[in-house]
């Protein structure tokens, strides 16, 4: 059987996605459960990270192809701003296997995870992620905190969404 489907000129919103702002909060609760799988020590937390990264980052494609934001506004909040270029680079590295080297000066993104040694009361000893290491193209290695990463992506979004929403 062949369906005849005519075309939309705006995607209709059927998975109440509320637009821009939908995105925004999605972005929160991911961040919400990256955190979580972190600090719990759950299997695979770079899961959660890579699910934050990819969400926080599209965030720019929501705001734009919606109107609310244009792509210079876009340019200018990404270009100082480090840990949504990392959140980027993330985002591309863990959806594409290869960074475009055009697109980014990030050469290797690693997961650095840190010992828990026994606990003096409750709990268990192991392995916990903690730490993205990135190393440039220019060959320097930084660390960043995956808490302090998350924060920062989603403070560097909260206010550029606080100026659409006052119209600044």
């Amino acid at each position: 059987m062949l369906l005849t489907v005519k075309p939309f000129r705006v995607a209709p919103d059927r998975f109440e996605q509320e637009g821009w702002r939908g995105q925004f909060a999605r972005v929160q609760r991911w961040q919400q459960r990256a955190l979580r799988a972190v600090d719990s020590g759950e299997q695979h937390p770079e899961d959660y990270v890579y699910a934050f990264c990819q969400n926080a980052y599209h965030l720019r494609d929501w705001l734009q192809n919606s109107g609310a934001a244009s792509q210079r506004d876009l340019d200018e909040l990404m270009a100082p701003t480090p840990a949504l270029k990392l959140c980027r680079d993330v985002c591309n590295g863990s959806k594409h296997f290869v960074l475009d080297q055009r697109r980014t000066s990030t050469d290797h993104i690693g997961l650095m995870r840190e010992y828990v040694p026994p606990p003096v009361t409750d709990g268990e000893p192991g392995e916990r992620l903690r730490l993205l290491t990135v190393e440039g193209q220019d060959g320097s290695v930084n660390f960043f905190e995956i808490e302090d990463l998350l924060e920062q992506c989603v403070g560097a979004w909260r206010d550029f969404c606080r100026g659409i929403r006052l119209g600044a």
